[in-house]
Protein backbone atom coordinates (compact mmCIF):
# COMPACT_ATOMS: atom_id res chain seq x y z
CA UNK A 1 0.00 0.00 0.00
CA UNK A 2 1.40 3.36 -0.99
CA UNK A 3 1.50 6.49 1.14
CA UNK A 4 -1.63 7.72 -0.63
CA UNK A 5 -3.52 4.52 0.07
CA UNK A 6 -3.43 3.22 -3.51
CA UNK A 7 -2.50 -0.42 -3.64
CA UNK A 8 -1.06 -0.74 -7.13
CA UNK A 9 2.54 -1.58 -6.20
CA UNK A 10 2.36 -5.15 -7.53
CA UNK A 11 0.19 -4.41 -10.53
CA UNK A 12 1.92 -4.46 -13.94
CA UNK A 13 0.13 -1.34 -15.19
CA UNK A 14 -1.90 -0.91 -18.34
CA UNK A 15 -1.00 -1.61 -21.96
CA UNK A 16 2.80 -1.85 -22.22
CA UNK A 17 3.15 -1.16 -18.48
CA UNK A 18 1.66 2.34 -18.82
CA UNK A 19 -0.24 4.29 -16.18
CA UNK A 20 -2.54 7.28 -16.35
CA UNK A 21 -2.34 10.42 -14.20
CA UNK A 22 -5.21 12.91 -14.34
CA UNK A 23 -4.30 16.47 -15.25
CA UNK A 24 -5.47 17.87 -11.92
CA UNK A 25 -3.09 15.50 -10.08
CA UNK A 26 0.13 16.74 -11.69
CA UNK A 27 0.63 19.05 -8.72
CA UNK A 28 1.09 15.97 -6.51
CA UNK A 29 4.00 14.86 -8.66
CA UNK A 30 5.57 18.31 -8.38
CA UNK A 31 5.22 18.20 -4.59
CA UNK A 32 6.88 14.78 -4.47
CA UNK A 33 9.78 15.98 -6.62
CA UNK A 34 10.35 18.90 -4.26
CA UNK A 35 10.53 16.78 -1.12
CA UNK A 36 13.66 16.84 1.07
CA UNK A 37 14.72 20.25 -0.19
CA UNK A 38 15.12 19.10 -3.78
CA UNK A 39 15.21 21.91 -6.37
CA UNK A 40 12.71 21.31 -9.14
CA UNK A 41 13.81 22.63 -12.54
CA UNK A 42 11.18 22.84 -15.26
CA UNK A 43 9.89 24.92 -18.17
CA UNK A 44 8.46 28.36 -17.54
CA UNK A 45 7.98 31.64 -19.43
CA UNK A 46 10.58 34.41 -19.11
CA UNK A 47 11.87 37.07 -21.53
CA UNK A 48 9.42 36.00 -24.25
CA UNK A 49 10.78 32.45 -24.32
CA UNK A 50 10.33 29.05 -22.73
CA UNK A 51 13.26 28.67 -20.33
CA UNK A 52 14.34 26.08 -17.78
CA UNK A 53 14.36 27.49 -14.27
CA UNK A 54 13.34 26.60 -10.74
CA UNK A 55 9.57 26.16 -10.31
CA UNK A 56 7.41 25.38 -7.29
CA UNK A 57 3.90 24.81 -8.72
CA UNK A 58 1.91 23.84 -11.80
CA UNK A 59 0.94 27.49 -12.30
CA UNK A 60 4.49 28.30 -13.40
CA UNK A 61 4.43 25.83 -16.28
CA UNK A 62 3.83 27.27 -19.80
CA UNK A 63 0.13 26.35 -20.09
CA UNK A 64 -1.22 27.16 -23.56
CA UNK A 65 2.13 28.38 -24.92
CA UNK A 66 3.65 27.06 -28.12
CA UNK A 67 6.99 27.85 -29.72
CA UNK A 68 7.54 28.69 -33.37
CA UNK A 69 11.08 28.03 -34.50
CA UNK A 70 12.55 28.60 -37.94
CA UNK A 71 16.14 29.08 -39.13
CA UNK A 72 17.30 32.20 -37.28
CA UNK A 73 13.88 32.82 -35.70
CA UNK A 74 12.24 32.00 -32.37
CA UNK A 75 8.95 33.21 -30.89
CA UNK A 76 6.22 31.99 -28.57
CA UNK A 77 2.49 32.00 -29.25
CA UNK A 78 -0.39 31.62 -26.81
CA UNK A 79 -3.54 29.74 -27.65
CA UNK A 80 -6.63 28.61 -25.78
CA UNK A 81 -5.35 25.27 -24.47
CA UNK A 82 -4.59 23.57 -21.16
CA UNK A 83 -1.55 21.73 -22.48
CA UNK A 84 1.57 22.33 -20.42
CA UNK A 85 4.28 20.81 -22.64
CA UNK A 86 3.06 21.81 -26.10
CA UNK A 87 6.33 23.48 -27.05
CA UNK A 88 9.58 22.44 -28.71
CA UNK A 89 12.81 22.42 -26.70
CA UNK A 90 13.92 25.57 -24.92
CA UNK A 91 16.81 27.79 -26.05
CA UNK A 92 18.28 27.17 -22.59
CA UNK A 93 19.74 23.83 -21.46
CA UNK A 94 19.81 21.50 -18.45
CA UNK A 95 23.60 21.71 -18.47
CA UNK A 96 23.28 25.04 -16.68
CA UNK A 97 22.30 23.02 -13.60
CA UNK A 98 24.39 19.86 -14.05
CA UNK A 99 27.57 21.77 -14.94
CA UNK A 100 27.12 25.37 -13.73
CA UNK A 101 29.62 27.95 -14.98
CA UNK A 102 30.70 28.96 -11.48
CA UNK A 103 31.48 26.53 -8.64
CA UNK A 104 34.12 26.67 -5.88
CA UNK A 105 37.15 24.56 -6.82
CA UNK A 106 39.63 25.30 -4.02
CA UNK A 107 39.50 26.86 -0.57
CA UNK A 108 42.40 28.91 0.77
CA UNK A 109 43.06 29.30 4.48
CA UNK A 110 45.50 31.65 6.14
CA UNK A 111 47.05 30.73 9.45
CA UNK A 112 49.41 33.48 10.50
CA UNK A 113 51.94 33.81 7.71
CA UNK A 114 51.10 30.43 6.19
CA UNK A 115 48.47 29.97 3.44
CA UNK A 116 47.14 26.53 2.56
CA UNK A 117 44.83 25.40 -0.19
CA UNK A 118 42.51 22.41 -0.36
CA UNK A 119 39.99 21.08 -2.85
CA UNK A 120 36.45 22.26 -2.20
CA UNK A 121 34.02 19.47 -1.43
CA UNK A 122 31.05 19.41 -3.83
CA UNK A 123 28.06 20.97 -2.14
CA UNK A 124 25.33 20.57 -4.75
CA UNK A 125 21.66 20.50 -3.74
CA UNK A 126 19.63 17.54 -5.01
CA UNK A 127 17.85 18.32 -8.29
CA UNK A 128 14.77 17.16 -10.16
CA UNK A 129 14.22 17.87 -13.85
CA UNK A 130 10.68 18.02 -15.25
CA UNK A 131 10.10 18.15 -19.01
CA UNK A 132 13.30 16.68 -20.46
CA UNK A 133 12.93 15.71 -24.13
CA UNK A 134 14.47 12.69 -25.87
CA UNK A 135 17.17 14.70 -27.67
CA UNK A 136 18.09 16.40 -24.40
CA UNK A 137 18.46 13.02 -22.71
CA UNK A 138 20.91 12.11 -25.48
CA UNK A 139 22.85 15.30 -24.75
CA UNK A 140 22.97 14.45 -21.04
CA UNK A 141 24.26 10.99 -21.93
CA UNK A 142 27.10 12.53 -23.96
CA UNK A 143 28.00 14.77 -21.03
CA UNK A 144 28.03 11.72 -18.75
CA UNK A 145 30.49 10.03 -21.11
CA UNK A 146 32.76 13.09 -21.19
CA UNK A 147 32.73 13.97 -17.49
CA UNK A 148 32.36 10.51 -15.96
CA UNK A 149 33.54 7.97 -18.54
CA UNK A 150 37.25 8.79 -18.73
CA UNK A 151 40.21 8.52 -16.39
CA UNK A 152 39.42 11.93 -14.88
CA UNK A 153 36.08 12.38 -13.13
CA UNK A 154 34.39 15.75 -12.76
CA UNK A 155 33.39 15.34 -9.13
CA UNK A 156 30.89 18.20 -8.91
CA UNK A 157 29.11 16.95 -12.03
CA UNK A 158 29.06 13.40 -10.66
CA UNK A 159 27.34 14.50 -7.46
CA UNK A 160 24.75 16.58 -9.31
CA UNK A 161 23.88 13.82 -11.79
CA UNK A 162 23.80 11.08 -9.16
CA UNK A 163 21.25 12.96 -7.05
CA UNK A 164 19.07 14.19 -9.92
CA UNK A 165 15.62 12.79 -10.73
CA UNK A 166 14.69 13.02 -14.42
CA UNK A 167 11.05 13.20 -15.50
CA UNK A 168 11.00 13.14 -19.30
CA UNK A 169 8.21 14.30 -21.60
CA UNK A 170 7.45 12.73 -24.97
CA UNK A 171 7.37 15.16 -27.87
CA UNK A 172 3.84 15.79 -29.17
CA UNK A 173 4.83 18.72 -31.42
CA UNK A 174 7.79 19.66 -33.60
CA UNK A 175 9.23 22.47 -35.71
CA UNK A 176 10.98 22.57 -39.07
CA UNK A 177 14.34 22.80 -37.27
CA UNK A 178 13.99 19.41 -35.54
CA UNK A 179 16.37 16.68 -36.77
CA UNK A 180 16.29 14.06 -34.00
CA UNK A 181 15.23 11.30 -36.42
CA UNK A 182 18.52 11.76 -38.31
CA UNK A 183 20.56 11.49 -35.10
CA UNK A 184 18.62 8.53 -33.62
CA UNK A 185 17.91 10.72 -30.58
CA UNK A 186 14.12 10.93 -30.71
CA UNK A 187 11.35 11.80 -30.76
CA UNK A 188 10.61 8.74 -28.60
CA UNK A 189 12.09 8.62 -25.09
CA UNK A 190 14.04 5.37 -24.86
CA UNK A 191 16.20 5.67 -21.74
CA UNK A 192 18.02 7.86 -19.26
CA UNK A 193 14.84 8.81 -17.36
CA UNK A 194 13.09 7.88 -14.14
CA UNK A 195 9.56 8.68 -15.36
CA UNK A 196 8.27 9.56 -18.82
CA UNK A 197 5.05 11.49 -19.48
CA UNK A 198 2.99 11.70 -22.65
CA UNK A 199 0.51 14.57 -22.46
CA UNK A 200 -3.06 14.02 -23.63
CA UNK A 201 -6.01 16.39 -23.39
CA UNK A 202 -7.34 14.59 -20.30
CA UNK A 203 -4.05 13.90 -18.51
CA UNK A 204 -0.75 12.07 -18.78
CA UNK A 205 0.30 8.55 -19.70
CA UNK A 206 3.20 7.53 -17.44
CA UNK A 207 5.98 5.00 -18.04
CA UNK A 208 8.58 3.95 -15.48
CA UNK A 209 12.27 4.05 -16.40
CA UNK A 210 14.04 3.27 -13.11
CA UNK A 211 13.60 2.09 -9.54
CA UNK A 212 13.40 5.73 -8.41
CA UNK A 213 10.56 6.28 -10.86
CA UNK A 214 8.80 3.18 -9.59
CA UNK A 215 8.91 4.49 -6.03
CA UNK A 216 7.49 7.83 -7.18
CA UNK A 217 4.71 6.08 -9.05
CA UNK A 218 3.66 4.19 -5.95
CA UNK A 219 2.88 7.51 -4.25
CA UNK A 220 0.77 8.93 -7.07
CA UNK A 221 -3.00 8.46 -7.63
CA UNK A 222 -2.59 6.69 -10.96
CA UNK A 223 -4.64 4.03 -12.72
CA UNK A 224 -3.66 1.51 -15.34
CA UNK A 225 -3.78 3.17 -18.77
CA UNK A 226 -6.61 1.97 -21.02
CA UNK A 227 -6.07 0.76 -24.55
CA UNK A 228 -7.48 4.02 -25.94
CA UNK A 229 -5.14 6.12 -23.78
CA UNK A 230 -2.07 4.06 -24.71
CA UNK A 231 -2.92 4.15 -28.42
CA UNK A 232 -3.55 7.91 -28.34
CA UNK A 233 -0.19 8.47 -26.65
CA UNK A 234 1.59 6.34 -29.25
CA UNK A 235 -0.14 8.18 -32.09
CA UNK A 236 0.89 11.57 -30.69
CA UNK A 237 4.57 10.64 -30.82
CA UNK A 238 4.27 8.84 -34.17
CA UNK A 239 2.73 11.98 -35.69
CA UNK A 240 5.79 13.97 -34.58
CA UNK A 241 8.13 11.48 -36.25
CA UNK A 242 6.11 11.72 -39.45
CA UNK A 243 6.16 15.54 -39.38
CA UNK A 244 9.97 15.61 -39.00
CA UNK A 245 10.32 13.30 -41.98
CA UNK A 246 12.72 10.60 -43.04
CA UNK A 247 16.18 10.68 -41.50
CA UNK A 248 19.06 12.04 -43.52
CA UNK A 249 21.23 9.23 -44.88
CA UNK A 250 24.39 9.16 -42.76
CA UNK A 251 25.92 5.83 -43.82
CA UNK A 252 29.60 6.34 -44.63
CA UNK A 253 29.68 9.86 -43.18
CA UNK A 254 32.42 8.87 -40.72
CA UNK A 255 34.64 7.71 -43.59
CA UNK A 256 34.09 10.95 -45.54
CA UNK A 257 34.81 13.08 -42.47
CA UNK A 258 38.01 11.15 -41.76
CA UNK A 259 39.13 11.60 -45.37
CA UNK A 260 38.38 15.33 -45.25
CA UNK A 261 40.34 15.59 -42.01
CA UNK A 262 43.39 13.90 -43.57
CA UNK A 263 43.25 16.21 -46.60
CA UNK A 264 43.05 19.22 -44.31
CA UNK A 265 46.06 18.01 -42.31
CA UNK A 266 48.10 17.36 -45.47
CA UNK A 267 47.26 20.82 -46.79
CA UNK A 268 48.30 22.41 -43.51
CA UNK A 269 51.61 20.53 -43.51
CA UNK A 270 52.37 21.72 -47.04
CA UNK A 271 51.62 25.32 -46.13
CA UNK A 272 53.87 25.14 -43.08
CA UNK A 273 56.66 23.55 -45.12
CA UNK A 274 56.49 26.32 -47.74
CA UNK A 275 56.52 28.98 -45.05
CA UNK A 276 59.61 27.47 -43.42
CA UNK A 277 61.66 26.96 -46.62
CA UNK A 278 64.21 29.62 -47.80
CA UNK A 279 63.10 31.95 -50.61
CA UNK A 280 63.61 30.50 -54.07
CA UNK A 281 64.06 26.94 -52.81
CA UNK A 282 61.23 24.43 -52.82
CA UNK A 283 60.17 23.12 -49.46
CA UNK A 284 61.18 19.60 -48.56
CA UNK A 285 58.47 17.22 -49.60
CA UNK A 286 56.86 19.79 -51.93
CA UNK A 287 57.45 19.04 -55.59
CA UNK A 288 58.51 21.87 -57.89
CA UNK A 289 56.22 22.49 -60.80
CA UNK A 290 57.65 20.80 -63.95
CA UNK A 291 59.15 23.25 -66.46
CA UNK A 292 60.41 22.89 -70.00
CA UNK A 293 64.10 22.01 -70.24
CA UNK A 294 66.48 23.74 -72.62
CA UNK A 295 68.83 21.47 -74.51
CA UNK A 296 72.04 22.96 -75.91
CA UNK A 297 70.70 26.49 -75.83
CA UNK A 298 67.57 25.68 -77.84
CA UNK A 299 64.03 26.30 -76.71
CA UNK A 300 61.62 23.36 -76.66
CA UNK A 301 59.37 22.90 -79.69
CA UNK A 302 56.26 25.09 -79.79
CA UNK A 303 52.98 23.78 -81.07
CA UNK A 304 51.09 25.63 -83.78
CA UNK A 305 47.97 27.03 -82.14
CA UNK A 306 45.77 26.66 -85.21
CA UNK A 307 46.83 23.35 -86.65
CA UNK A 308 47.73 21.58 -83.40
CA UNK A 309 50.86 20.16 -85.10
CA UNK A 310 54.28 20.63 -83.66
CA UNK A 311 55.77 23.39 -85.74
CA UNK A 312 59.35 23.68 -84.60
CA UNK A 313 60.94 27.06 -84.77
CA UNK A 314 64.52 26.10 -85.45
CA UNK A 315 67.04 28.66 -84.41
CA UNK A 316 70.14 28.95 -86.53
CA UNK A 317 73.52 29.70 -85.16
CA UNK A 318 74.66 33.33 -85.46
CA UNK A 319 75.82 34.09 -88.99
CA UNK A 320 74.35 30.96 -90.55
CA UNK A 321 71.94 31.31 -93.49
CA UNK A 322 68.38 30.21 -93.05
CA UNK A 323 67.39 27.10 -94.90
CA UNK A 324 64.83 27.57 -97.66
CA UNK A 325 61.44 26.51 -96.45
CA UNK A 326 62.56 26.67 -92.84
CA UNK A 327 61.59 29.43 -90.46
CA UNK A 328 60.31 31.58 -93.31
CA UNK A 329 57.61 29.02 -94.10
CA UNK A 330 56.58 28.92 -90.45
CA UNK A 331 56.19 32.69 -90.37
CA UNK A 332 54.19 32.67 -93.55
CA UNK A 333 51.80 30.12 -92.12
CA UNK A 334 51.34 32.15 -88.95
CA UNK A 335 51.00 35.65 -90.43
CA UNK A 336 49.43 34.88 -93.76
CA UNK A 337 52.12 36.94 -95.59
CA UNK A 338 54.59 35.01 -97.76
CA UNK A 339 58.24 35.67 -97.11
CA UNK A 340 61.21 34.41 -98.96
CA UNK A 341 64.53 33.61 -97.47
CA UNK A 342 66.66 36.65 -96.79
Amino acid sequence: MSALGIGHGAAPGGVGGAWFLAREDLGLLINLLREDGRRLIGPTIADDAVVYDEITSVAQLPAGWRTKQEPGKYRIEHRDSDRLFDYVISPTAWKRFTYPPRVPLTIGRKDGSQVTFADAEPDAPPLAFLGVRACELTALGIQDRVFLGGPYIEEDYRVRRRNAIVVAVQCTTSNSTCFCTSMSSGPEVRGGHDLALTELESGFVLEVGSEVGSRLLERLPVAAATIDQAVEAAREVAAVRASIGDPVATAGTDVLLAKADRLSQDSGERRRARAASPPGRPARGVARRPTARRVRGRAPPRRDRRSGRGAARARSAPGAAARPGGPARVRARRTGRPHGPR
